[in-house]
């Protein structure tokens, strides 16, 4: 019996999404036999949706066809999946402890393991990942298969693992949440970006680009091009704020409540202040913090 393909069983999920579509394709093909005058209705519909479902699952026939032939290294928790390209590059068993030590680390945060075994697809190079999604991402989180993307030339690994595994937990609180909470939280739990304080990031980027946070529900401004470096520090910044000033609970309640709709009254319900109010505090926290502040002061002082 020929063994299973571990990379594409890990996909699993996604192409359970394709069932319903085959039943229903199945469904008009014996309705047209039955009921000859349905054939061609029949055959007509099985088509557009044979159509759709593969419009849809584009991306995932084209990183099937990139993972099939990963190898794998496993244990009770985890599965890591990589390109043969990096065996003499990495010593995978002491990277699997290090993925699983960052997954035991975000499960006490969030009180809750996640439900599958956690599936690891590591990449040689970010380009293969414009070739199948149009962007060359850092890593991303695939939370329908519950796994998380990476590549080897990617820099700051453990930030980039920590970041997608929190896609994976916030996914569960609230899908489809607007990036300045989803982005937002996973920044702050990098505990760092780009191997610099979240902090003294997003303090450099407010001198540059002034950006008010309400645009940063707007995924359009909050990915563009132009904005996307400071959008994630300022959120991540922000994140961090709040949970240091209100609490993990008042965060995590706003997150799960946080819809699209009445957002500045929930944000006041869950916290107590408004929202300008708590953007102006967090502004001034981090001038007050900003050492080229400091120092100015000191001489004003003088």
């Amino acid at each position: 019996m020929p063994r299973l393909n571990r990379p594409l069983l890990g996909l699993l999920p996604y192409f359970w999404g394709l069932a319903p579509r085959v039943v229903a394709i199945i469904f008009f093909f014996l309705l047209g036999l039955v009921a000859p005058p349905m054939l061609l209705a029949g055959l007509v519909a099985g088509l557009f949706m044979v159509r759709f479902a593969w419009r849809q699952h584009y991306w995932l026939r084209k990183f099937g066809g990139r993972v099939r032939h990963f190898r794998t290294v496993s244990n009770h928790r985890v599965w890591l999946h990589y390109e043969p390209e990096l065996e003499d590059r990495w010593f995978f068993p002491s990277l699997l402890e290090d993925v699983q030590k960052e997954l035991e680390s975000l499960e006490q945060q969030f009180d809750r393991p996640l439900r599958r075994r956690l599936h690891v697809y590591f990449f040689e190079h970010r380009r293969d990942f414009g070739e199948i999604f149009g962007w060359e991402y850092w890593g991303f989180a695939l939370v329908g298969a519950n796994a998380i993307v990476f590549a080897d030339d990617s820099q700051f690994f453990q930030e980039i693992v920590r970041h997608e595994l929190t896609h994976l937990f916030t996914h569960r609180w609230r899908a489809g949440a607007q990036p300045l909470l989803s982005e937002g939280l996973s920044v702050h739990m990098q505990q760092s970006h780009w191997g610099h304080s979240i902090d003294t990031m997003a303090s450099d980027f407010l001198k540059k680009e002034p950006l008010p946070l309400l645009s940063l529900r707007d995924p359009r401004v909050f990915f563009s091009k132009e904005h996307i470096a400071a959008c994630y520090a300022l959120a991540g910044s922000f994140t961090g704020f709040l949970i240091r000033r209100h609490g993990w609970k008042n965060y995590r309640r706003w997150f799960r409540w946080c819809d699209g709709t009445m957002f500045l009254f929930k944000f006041h319900w869950c916290f107590g202040v408004s929202f300008a109010q708590a953007e102006s505090d967090w502004r001034a926290e981090l001038l007050s913090a900003d050492p080229s502040r400091r120092r100015l002061r000191r001489k004003r002082d003088n």
